[in-house]
């Protein structure tokens, strides 16, 4: 049967051309090839809707991530997964926080505005701490079933971290609260008084992070400003103090002197303003 068919085509190709052959070779190709079944690969058989679709919950933020498996240590791929799903659900919550930080110091700031000024709102930035989340914890994980990769989802309880958020706003308003009574009273003039305020502006950095990633979690309510008015009036009058601050460079002798030009220009380039020859000594 096979060979009255094949000698079928051959006198088809021979009567109508090559052009009809190659048509009849296509049409049957393409048949086969849209006969055979697809084949689901193995490390996709069992793998959760979550890995691919992250949960939509209210009250609760998800995150996932995957580490690859090496020397059989599933505990140290699994560990991998989790800080990076960890880091995937901060992503959720710090979108455009510290730009908002940012723009509300800036903002407290501008009065007292110095090279001085600048250079030590940096030097804050550095020293508040970053933001870990209190109320996490892991919700499922899934092994490849080729073994080499883990994927962890994490779970945040919103509520709980909206709490934990207040809580720890309303310390650092009450310790705000003693830096600005201290402010008051000391003497004007002079840095050594200022060392003892100056984990104010620290803290008011950081206070101002934690109040916006409250407001990010719950966006329904009104949108509470990062810093009350009584802590703007404190980093105001700190950084006020700080651009008025004076120092006077006093050589003692001649190898002292040599270096007085030197030292005022580099002083100075760093927007410290230095008072003339003869003015107390400030520091």
């Amino acid at each position: 049967m096979l060979e009255l068919y094949e000698k079928n085509v051959l006198w088809l190709c021979l009567r109508q051309g090559r052009g009809v052959f190659w048509l009849i070779f296509l049409v049957f190709f393409f048949a086969g090839c849209m006969s055979k079944p697809k084949v689901k690969s193995e490390g996709d058989a069992h793998q959760p809707d979550w890995i691919l679709n992250t949960p939509v919950e209210p009250g609760f933020l998800y995150g996932v991530g995957s580490a690859e498996v090496f020397g059989g240590d599933d505990a140290g791929a699994s560990g991998r997964a989790k800080d990076i799903a960890r880091v995937e659900l901060v992503k959720q919550i710090e979108v455009k926080v510290s730009g908002e930080v940012s723009q509300e110091i800036e903002e407290v700031t501008r009065n007292g505005k110095t090279k001085l000024t600048e250079s030590l709102r940096q030097s804050v930035k550095n020293r508040v701490p970053e933001f870990e989340l209190s109320n996490v914890t892991g919700a499922e994980s899934h092994k490849a079933a080729n073994g080499k990769r883990v994927t962890v989802m994490v779970k945040l309880d919103v509520n709980k971290e909206l709490e934990a958020l207040r809580n720890q706003i309303s310390a650092l308003d009450q310790e705000l609260g003693d830096y600005a009574r201290k402010l008051s009273e000391i003497p004007q003039g002079g840095l050594s008084p200022l060392r003892v305020v100056a984990p104010a502006l620290v803290l008011s950095e950081q206070r101002a992070g934690l109040q916006a990633r409250y407001n990010a979690l719950e966006p329904r309510k009104q949108i509470a400003p990062l810093l009350t008015e009584e802590i703007k009036v404190l980093v105001r009058q700190i950084y006020q103090r700080i651009a008025q601050l004076k120092i006077s460079v006093q050589p003692e002798g001649v190898g002292d002197r040599s270096m007085q030009t030197g030292l005022i220009a580099q002083l100075t380039k760093r927007g410290i303003k230095i008072s003339p020859e003869g003015y107390p000594t400030l520091l």
